[in-house]
């Protein structure tokens, strides 16, 4: 309750309109808002141009600033009766405003009264002159001369450094118009008093002055002193302290965190979590000041999920999500229907089987189904399950027109699958561009193992550490690596080699390059343009080029591969090459190595960006060897 005993004046209070909701001004869930039942306090703010009310009322406590006073008063508070010194008292029954008072929620009303007080100039006669003189909690500057203060009840406080102070409540009117103090000086000597709390860091006040922060020493006379210990995300500590003559004078608090900890898990372990809209995908926990908080998760493929939760001043709070996959479903028809038949995502094979297939549950987003058959050519398709739908996929095998050539395979510790390559002699070159002539006959010699796909970023950073690649055109782990130049392989390669023991890695020759590429189509005069031949229309089956890479590169292996078994030897991103770029010789080579010196090395294959001719089996392109380009990667061989 807060009331005084007021004189009854002459003049009325009056309630102006109806009560209205405080829209935005919301009632903080703590401590010092609960009412003796331990319930959250609603709020009454009362506009006024009258001063120095005060009120009757079941309330928690009263906040006051020019023109409004703020009552928390208990859920379903039915009256508040206003006191004025200079009024009659005014009963106010909140519901004829439409008030109805509720945790957590603020009402506003506006009173006034019939007529405003007087103001009077008062004069102050202190002694020492030099004291601070508060009228109402407000510093007055000096002289105190002549101060306009209303009529009515005033508190004063009168004080000064080695001096008692003074404070008692006045009475203004046209006959009370000067009032004198007179400070008693305090006889004992400063002392030292220590300030400290745990955690250090906090800012200290002693009768409302800030000190500095903790630890820290000042000098006090003995008194006793409000002091108040405050740091952010803690509790706020007030207590009275008694200063004595010629005592240790050690105060020291541990202040209490104003936080709970949340921490969870989820699943997938990558899904997006926001925390009232922040970004907390990357934690497991956070420490959260009380309250209520919004959590939204979201996951590719998965349904959305959200919840509010309320987090308790000291709580630990352990949660768990689990966000609920969606699914489709795939109807597969295949001729022949003995083909085997293969579904990744990305690296990891979903499943395999022959024939005809019904597949329910598949979570959605993008995958590569094979389909391979001896005497067939292979077909590769990338479908997309979508959620709720059965999709239905039908493939039709073309039988091959060039059997493969193609031996054994074998995987490395980084997962580099590599083709047996057999030994052979073909015919290097063509008449197409003047580089490439002539064609000569080359022979090589022993069988080696070549890579069945470009080097991926996923491995490129399995060895170097960091991936170079470009974002923009094409960027995850089964991607070719692009961006790297031909002294970074070499880099690359040496470390290859260390970590499988054995110095049987490096990058292709050029002659080897083609080897592969024609896959046993140029064994006699001039090869087809292609391995599959010459007919440029096929060409979209089996490489990423400038009519349908979107302008960017490709997951290796998601076009049809060639008779070696190697994929993307046309297309996606250029390969580098051993050998230095310079004119071929007419004569017959064995294991060509190309020329002993040059300025710029070979890149084989084109890429995303070139036409159908920049992707042929024999066209060549030369770089600098410290050049790395967004569409410029390689492939490796092993030797027996």
């Amino acid at each position: 309750m807060f009331c005084n005993s007021l004189a009854q004046a002459q003049s009325q209070m009056r309630v102006v309109g109806q009560g209205e909701v405080a829209t935005g001004y919301i009632v903080a869930n703590q401590d010092n808002n609960k009412d003796a039942n331990n319930r959250l306090v609603g709020a009454l703010i009362i506009e006024t141009d009258i001063s120095g009310l005060n009120f009757e009322a079941d309330a928690v406590r009263l906040d006051q600033k020019p023109g409004q006073y703020i009552l928390f008063v208990s859920p379903g508070q039915k009256k508040v009766r206003v006191l004025s010194s200079n009024h009659v008292p005014l009963d106010i029954i909140l519901s004829e405003y439409g008030i109805r008072i509720k945790s957590g929620e603020a009402w506003k009303i506006k009173i006034t009264g019939d007529k405003k007080l007087t103001e009077i100039p008062v004069n102050f006669l202190i002694i020492p002159e030099d004291a601070v003189l508060e009228i109402a909690g407000k510093k007055q500057n000096a002289p105190y001369r002549a101060i306009p203060l209303k009529e009515g009840n005033l508190s004063v406080k009168v004080s000064k450094a080695g001096f008692k102070t003074q404070t008692r409540t006045i009475e203004i009117s046209a006959k009370k118009n000067l009032f004198e103090f007179t400070l008693e000086e305090i006889i004992q000597e400063l002392q030292s008093v220590t300030i400290r709390s745990e955690p250090k860091g906090a800012d200290f006040f002693v009768d409302g002055i800030n000190k500095g922060q903790t630890d820290k020493g000042v000098f006090l006379y003995p008194n006793s002193y409000d002091v108040k210990w405050s740091l952010s995300g803690y509790v706020d500590v007030q207590q009275t302290l008694e200063v004595k003559e010629n005592g240790k004078n050690e105060f020291s608090v541990k202040l209490e965190k104003n936080t709970g900890k949340l921490s969870w898990s989820v699943n997938p372990s990558n899904a997006k979590l926001l925390i009232n809209k922040e970004d907390f995908t990357n934690a497991s926990q956070a420490e959260l000041a009380p309250g209520r908080y919004l959590i939204e998760l979201s996951a590719e493929g998965y349904d959305s999920q959200s919840e509010t939760i309320e987090l308790k001043r000291g709580e630990n709070l352990r949660k768990t999500w689990s966000l609920e996959q969606q699914t489709g479903g795939l109807q597969f028809m295949i001729d022949p229907v003995d083909a085997k038949v293969s579904l990744k995502r990305g690296s990891q094979t979903v499943e395999t089987w022959t024939g005809l297939k019904i597949l329910k549950n598949l979570a959605v987003g993008t995958y590569q189904i094979t389909a391979e058959m001896n005497g067939f050519e292979s077909k590769t398709q990338t479908i997309t399950i979508q959620k709720d739908k059965n999709l239905p996929i039908e493939l039709k095998l073309e039988k091959s027109k060039v059997q493969s050539s193609g031996g054994k395979t074998i995987t490395n510790s980084i997962g580099m699958e590599l083709v047996l390559i057999p030994a052979g002699t073909f015919q290097m070159g063509s008449n197409e561009s003047d580089d490439e002539k002539p064609i000569h006959s080359v022979t090589i010699s022993e069988s080696f193992y070549m890579g069945k796909y470009e080097v991926t970023q996923k491995q490129w950073v399995e060895i170097m550490g960091s991936n170079p690649s470009s974002s923009s055109y094409g960027l995850g782990d089964n991607y070719p690596v692009n961006q790297v130049s031909w002294n970074d392989i070499q880099t690359f390669v040496t470390k290859l080699n260390e970590k499988e023991g054995e110095n049987k890695y490096r990058l292709p020759t050029e002659a080897e390059w083609e080897f592969c590429a024609q896959a046993g189509t140029a064994a006699n005069g001039e090869g087809p343009r292609w391995h599959f031949g010459n007919d440029e229309s096929q060409l979209v089956n089996y490489a990423w080029y400038s009519s349908n890479s979107g302008s960017r590169s490709h997951e290796v292996g998601t076009k049809l591969p060639n008779q070696y078994g190697l994929y993307d030897m046309h297309g996606n991103v250029w390969e580098w090459v051993q050998d230095w770029y310079g004119t071929y010789s007419s004569s017959n080579q064995t294991d060509s190595t190309g020329p002993s010196s040059g300025s710029n090395r070979v890149g084989r294959g084109g890429s995303w960006d070139n036409s159908a001719g920049g992707t042929r089996s024999a066209f060549r392109n030369d770089y600098s060897p410290d050049s790395g380009l967004n569409n410029l990667g390689f492939r490796l061989v092993r030797l027996q």
